[in-house]
Formats: structure tokens, sequence, C-alpha cells
């Protein structure tokens, strides 16, 4: 394994101690293994691997398909709808998004003041949205693991508000 990692961006001051510990753990392990290796690819033999086949089965495994009747045809105000159906699909305007944009903004979370701002983080896993998703889930006496994307999350729910 070569010594040297190419990272995308420079490391924050405040990610040194992660980042050290983090190249400590990969620099320390080996890989095991016996005989030579192969490459299996089940899904089209004929053809061979193709990336269209594998995110097909990447976006399988993750979501269950785009939750759209569980935004679309619920009893809401059409601007609550949009906003549900932009931060489903990342589009909302989040550091990271900008970024994509090459608008070039400092990456971390205004709430938590930490972190990078995603739609994910901003809405499901920031300290502050955790501790609200709780109390509004503790209310009605609901006790959930979060979906790592608000897909997911959306997913996990469709169905339980009445059939769709």
């Amino acid at each position: 394994m070569s010594s040297y990692v190419r990272f995308l961006r420079g490391v924050h001051v405040r990610e040194l101690e992660a980042m050290s510990s983090f190249m400590e753990t990969i620099n320390g392990s080996s890989i095991r293994g016996f005989g030579e290796d192969k490459m299996c690819w089940i899904p089209s033999k004929d053809k061979g691997f193709m990336v269209n086949d594998y995110c097909r089965i990447l976006v399988g495994l993750t979501i269950y398909g785009f939750p759209w009747r569980s935004i679309l045809k619920q009893k809401i105000p059409s601007r609550v709808a949009f906003f549900v159906w932009t931060v489903a699909l990342g589009k909302c305007l989040t550091i990271d998004n900008l970024q994509k944009r090459k608008v070039w903004i400092l990456d971390w979370c205004y709430m938590c003041k930490s972190n990078g701002e995603s739609v994910d983080h901003l809405f499901l896993h920031c300290p502050i949205s955790m501790d609200l998703w709780s109390m509004v889930l503790g209310l009605f006496g609901v006790t959930w693991v979060m979906p790592h994307t608000v897909l997911g999350l959306l997913g996990c729910w469709q169905g339980s508000f009445g059939h769709h």
C-alpha cells in the first residue's frame, strides 16, 4: 500500500487529530488474504462489468425508489411539499452544494459549529437536528434510528401516513 494519499481538500486544524489517528490506522493495517485475486461480477456475466449495473445495484440497496407520493400526495401546503421535495433531491443550497457550483465557503455547519454542511447533516445528523427529531418523535412515543439520508427517511415513512 502506498504511503502517499491525496485528498480532495486540505485538512483543517480542527481535523488534525482525527486525520492523524486515521492515517495511523491505515498505515498500521496489513492486507491479509490467500491466493491470487480474481474479479467476479455476477449481475452481467455476458457483458462484463458495467457501471450502470453497479450503480443500479448500489441505489437499490440504499433507497427504495423515490417516495414522491409521500411528498406530493399529502395534505400539506404546496410550499412545504416543494421544500421537502427539494430537500429529498438534495438540492438545497447547503455549503456542499454551493461548493459544487464553484462558490468557495468554509465548510462547517452553522448550527453545531463543526462537520460539513450537507442536506443530510443539516436535516438529520447535526446534533441540534437530532435533538429536535428526538423531542418530536418522543412526543409520539416513537423510538427511531435515523437513516443515513433524507431520501432513506422518506422511504421508511412511505405508507406510514395513510394509503399511497
